[in-house]
This record gives structure tokens, sequence and C-alpha cells, in this order.
């Protein structure tokens, strides 16, 4: 899912803790945008 989502198919950072952090950040946003179309509905 973060391929599609956030920039996780080709990411431009080097070391285990930031490519975390991105994962982290990236997998946070996408639970937001489905709470919000689960609200929605």
């Amino acid at each position: 899912m973060g391929k599609t989502v956030g920039p996780i198919a080709q990411t431009m950072l080097r070391g285990v803790k930031r490519i975390a952090a991105q994962f982290t950040l990236t997998m946070a946003a996408r639970k937001l945008a489905r709470l919000l179309r689960l609200l929605a509905a």
C-alpha cells in the first residue's frame, strides 16, 4: 500500500532510521485518509 500512497516505491533516503520514519508517516497518512472515508460514509 505504501507504494501507491507515499514515496515508498523508490525512496531517496539512506539509513534504516530515516526509512523507518518515512514508512511510519506514510502509513499514518494512509490510515487517516481511510478514517476520513469511513466517517464520511
